[in-house]
């Protein structure tokens, strides 16, 4: 080797060493992912020793009155038979566990309960970043799982179960999922029953998107709307059963901007739905608050159907609608015709 050539060897060598170096001074050594695996009683001594990227695993057994807050970027706890039961208090008086930023999913878990002063005590509170629910049951709590309005806030919610809500004490509404302004909201294969007084699912969220679900009163739950959407948005609907009881508090199954418009345009689409009437013959199955919707809605149903009667709204444009007559109810009640080609979608008169 010529005396260039090994001049050229140990430049590169020196410069490779050097960005080693720098590279070792400023980023530090890389931490592997950890798996906790716990057991009643550590649950909140974990939460707050587990890194980014750990995994918890929570064994059988009856977790009560413990959580915690999550600050992870990147978490998951991960049950089997785990429940967490709500105890006499709740983290920072808000819900059993508060999730603070990053990315986290909570897997097979069982929460029970949740009450606090404000009538607003939830399983889960859901401040900053991504959730990703699954194969978890909520019950028992005056707002199952409650969000902020921070608008990069997003929710999936998959295989999951909500319901029934606390019984009602005082004043509060106890929604089983109530959803902020947030950037999306998506919910599958779920199953949302026992409203009491408030709504089964609330969502102000910028896109909702609600697929193969069951979100259905008990025949003793006494929800008000079983899904409203109050501040429009993208909201679609698809092959979901959606039933009221004849306890509803309220006639309206679905409702759409109802408090006015926060999200710039709207569009709302339901498409192979069951929509099932439990209550009084004439009630609005889906109502749509136009005069409050001032950037205009794109509202289109298509291949619904019908069991028990009611209204459609005529301000969605209605298409192969199916009606189901059940015991001593007509298939559909009407005053106006609906927008759209089905002779039996019907609007209030």
């Amino acid at each position: 080797m010529t005396m260039q050539g090994l001049t050229r060897g140990r430049w590169r060598w020196a410069c490779g060493g050097l960005v080693g170096l720098l590279a070792g001074l400023f980023c530090g050594p890389l931490q592997a992912a950890r798996l906790w695996q716990i057991g009643p009683g550590e649950l909140g001594t974990t939460l707050q020793a587990a890194g980014d990227g750990d995994t918890i695993e929570l064994r059988a057994g009856l977790y009560l009155g413990e959580g915690g807050v999550i600050r992870q970027r990147d978490l998951t706890l991960r049950g089997a038979g785990a429940v967490l039961q709500a105890g006499h208090t709740l983290t920072e008086d808000k819900a059993i566990l508060v999730l603070k930023g990053g990315h986290v999913r909570l897997e097979g878990l069982v929460f029970r309960g949740g009450r606090v002063p404000d009538q607003n005590g939830a399983a889960i509170r859901l401040e900053r970043g991504r959730l990703s629910l699954v194969r978890c049951q909520l019950s028992g709590q005056e707002m199952g799982l409650l969000t902020s309005n921070q608008p990069d806030v997003e929710l999936t919610i998959e295989d999951s179960e909500f319901g029934p809500a606390a019984e009602r004490a005082g004043a509060g509404l106890h929604h089983l999922l109530y959803v902020g302004r947030i950037a999306r909201l998506e919910v599958l294969r779920s199953h949302f029953h026992g409203g009491r007084d408030g709504h089964l699912i609330k969502s102000r969220a910028r896109q909702s998107w609600l697929a193969h679900n069951r979100i259905e009163d008990d025949p003793e739950g006494r929800a008000s709307y079983e899904l409203d959407f109050p501040n429009g948005g993208e909201v679609t609907l698809l092959d979901n059963r959606i039933a009221q009881s004849g306890q509803t508090r309220n006639l309206t199954l679905i409702a759409y901007g109802a408090e006015g418009q926060a999200w710039p345009g709207g569009r709302l689409t339901l498409q192979g739905n069951v929509l099932v009437n439990g209550a009084a013959p004439w009630a609005p199955l889906v109502r749509l608050w136009s005069s409050r919707l001032p950037g205009g809605v794109e509202a289109r149903g298509l291949d619904n159907q019908v069991e028990g009667g009611g209204w459609l709204d005529g301000a969605v444009h209605w298409q192969r609608t199916r009606y189901r007559l059940t015991r001593n109810r007509p298939a559909a009640l009407g005053g106006r015709a609906g927008h759209g080609p089905d002779r039996g979608a019907f609007t209030s008169p």
